[in-house]
């Protein structure tokens, strides 16, 4: 088969409509870009919409196969982060400002760089004529940032159930990755007793309460078990909010605490040890209350080391010019909520650098947008034309 290679002037004008409208959480409004995206790609595409309600929508933009079965997918979101206070960016963060072979904007990175690049690698692949062996599918969510709407809607769906392997196009700083750590994110509310602060036996201090759970999960969920590219688990106390006035011991606390583990960490055993520590500290202090609550769960991930998969993805990276050194991601992806149910091998690998995600003056190389389009296609035409 062949294509014309994708040029930077192509990714700079796909990527400059993309960032010009506001996809930013909370509310997403997904719905108002996928028009834009449809209009990129040939009519051939078979595609299919699925409505979340509230003007948020996600995609798919199918390829069809010679067969129906083992499909490639690329996966990507089209919703951002919150842009903060416009009046601390540089530049307007929806003006795609362009200067110096980079363009800022709202999502840049994180990672409408990686939607322009599945776009360019769809109408590249339709355009060329050539039927593929499998089909390629590719898969524009909605809500990744927050709660995973438009890829838990595709997997209710099926539409992940066939695939045989999947690139997530999230930003991977020239590099490719195997692996991502996982999230559990846990909100917990304590009662106790208020009582003046110069008599502080008489009450019970919720603070304190918090501030003894969080000791004891620490001590279990930082186990000191080290993953060669990942590293180590670790907890952060994210939220902790309580008492009144300096003088009054704090009858109500709330915590919330975000822990990020390595592959291999169970989230059933980590919540059932909080679980178990609220029941310690009602059971040992009277007039203690203890609620918690799961706010995120999302597992770690990691496509094996010595797979097939993995060799045909190095060897397309290595072909298109990306560096080949052993990375992982520390967020999550949309793939976390796919891959524990569906172990299907995957890379994450997308333009632009993911330490530019989320920050004020959000911006991407241009020519990482077509390298990444270059490695799509690569990999599509060596593993979805003619593979048995």
């Amino acid at each position: 088969m062949a294509y014309l290679k994708p040029t930077d002037d192509e990714s700079r004008r796909i990527l400059a409509a993309l960032l010009k409208v506001d996809t930013c959480q909370p509310e997403g409004r997904e719905g108002d870009i996928l028009p834009l995206i449809r209009s990129f790609l040939p009519k051939t595409c078979v595609f299919r919409v699925i409505d979340h309600g509230g003007g948020r929508q996600s995609l798919t933009a199918e390829i069809p196969g010679r067969r129906q079965t083992g499909a490639l997918v690329f996966l990507g979101h089209v919703d951002t982060v919150s842009c903060g206070n416009p009046k601390d960016w540089q530049y307007e963060p929806h003006s795609a400002y362009s200067a110096d072979g980079l363009m800022y904007g709202r999502g840049a990175a994180d990672m409408k760089g990686g939607i322009a690049a599945m776009i360019m690698t769809a109408a590249r692949l339709a355009d060329s004529g050539a039927q593929p062996e499998v089909p390629i599918r590719f898969c524009f969510t909605a809500d990744e940032e927050k709660g995973g709407l438009g890829v838990l809607a595709m997997k209710q769906e099926g539409l992940f159930d066939d695939a045989a392997a999947m690139i997530v196009c999230e930003p991977s700083d020239n590099m490719i990755s195997f692996c991502e750590k996982g999230a559990l994110w846990l909100h917990l509310d304590i009662w106790g007793v208020a009582s003046h602060a110069s008599r502080p036996y008489l009450g019970r201090n919720a603070v304190e309460y918090g501030m003894w759970f969080v000791k004891k999960l620490r001590e279990k969920a930082e186990d000191g078990r080290v993953h060669p590219i990942l590293g180590s688990t670790t907890m952060a106390v994210t939220r902790f909010q309580g008492g009144t006035m300096t003088n009054v011991v704090p009858a109500e606390a709330f915590l919330e605490i975000d822990i990020r583990t390595i592959p291999g960490t169970s989230h059933q055993v980590l919540t059932e040890t909080a679980e178990q520590l609220c029941r310690d500290m009602q059971a040992g202090y009277s007039n203690v209350g203890a609620r918690l609550t799961v706010i995120n769960d999302r597992a770690a991930i990691e496509c094996p080391y010595d797979g097939d998969f993995r060799n045909r993805a190095a060897a397309s990276a290595r072909a298109c010019g990306l560096s080949l050194e052993k990375r992982g991601h520390y967020f999550f992806t949309d793939a976390s909520l796919v891959i524990p149910d569906l172990p299907v091998p995957f890379v994450i690998a997308g333009p632009g650098d993911d330490k530019k995600a989320h920050i004020i003056n959000e911006c991407i190389a241009v020519s990482s947008v077509t390298r990444f389009a270059e490695f799509y296609l690569d990999f599509a035409k060596k593993n979805a034309f003619g593979r048995p």
